[in-house]
């Protein structure tokens, strides 16, 4: 089965796990944003966790 890690899960990358999940991919998302983690696992995506800091 293939694979994808996505970085900014939020808006188009959130479209692009959509789609690669739909395609049956095991796909990976990686957001700064709790929220946007949440919408990633709520898909039954991966979610990396955060650890990104903002400046």
């Amino acid at each position: 089965m293939p694979s994808a890690l996505v970085i900014g899960a939020r808006n188009l990358g959130f479209s692009v796990i959509e789609r690669l999940l739909a395609d049956g991919w095991t796909v990976t998302g990686g957001a700064r944003a709790a929220e946007t983690l949440d919408r990633v696992r709520a898909a039954s995506a991966r979610r990396a966790r955060r650890r990104w800091r903002s400046t």
